[in-house]
């Protein structure tokens, strides 16, 4: 039996011949899964469209299942098309809100360009494989030093509010990320690498310990693009 997602909350905020926009709540995945193969945002797409499988809107990128917000679905070749090239050329940008651990404090980390506000952060760290040694496989982590299978990464990281110890929950801090590159986990992965895991992602806490053991990466800068 498949584990309860809020298909019901799913919005249709647009929807014409070439162009469908969904408002996707945390908990539904987009795609099917080993855990999910009812409860998919792909499935409700199909229904839209439940005589004209040519016409069924696609995804044209990614939000994990723990990630809320619009999603842009093509309808059609043509507008796939249109869409990947958008999103290659980056003439579509896209923008998350997160809430993450501790205090981010640009003006803490080395590297900085002066000609920025202050408040925003650029990392280019690369992502790909890391050993796992719990069960010989690996998982996707920062590489900043590369290695076999990193690919390229940038994150744009700007402070939008700071949340204060209050006893039940230690300081927070609810940062924009913009990513040119959007790699697998990116967001998750670049915060923990920058010391400050997601609020609730355990799996980067380790790495963010590390972080702040060993300070920031020199790669690790702030400025605009």
């Amino acid at each position: 039996e498949e584990p309860a997602a809020p298909v019901s909350d799913l919005q249709i905020l647009h929807d014409d011949d070439a162009l469908v926009v969904l408002n996707k709540p945390s908990g539904l995945p987009v795609l099917p899964s080993e855990l999910y193969f009812e409860s998919t945002v792909l499935n409700v797409l199909k229904r839209l469209r439940p005589d004209a499988s040519d016409t069924v809107p696609h995804p044209t990128h990614r939000l994990g299942v723990g990630t809320s917000g619009l999603l842009l679905c093509a309808v059609g070749s043509a507008a796939r098309a249109s869409l990947s090239r958008a999103f290659e050329s980056r003439t579509v940008s896209k923008t998350y809100r997160a809430l993450v651990c501790g205090h981010v404090d640009p003006a803490a980390h080395r590297g900085i360009n002066d000609e920025d506000d202050g408040e925003a952060l650029v990392i280019d760290c690369p992502i790909g494989p890391v050993p796992h040694s719990s069960w010989g496989g690996s998982v996707h982590g920062a590489l900043p030093k590369g290695g076999p299978g990193a690919k390229p990464a940038r994150s744009i990281v700007r402070v939008v509010a700071r949340c204060a110890a209050d006893g039940v929950d230690p300081d927070r801090t609810i940062v924009e990320v913009r990513i040119p590159t959007g790699r697998a986990h990116q967001i998750r992965i670049h915060m923990a690498y920058l010391g400050h895991p997601l609020v609730g992602s355990r799996r980067n806490h380790r790495q963010a310990a590390r972080r702040r053991r060993w300070g920031p990466h020199p790669r690790l800068r702030r400025g605009a693009e």
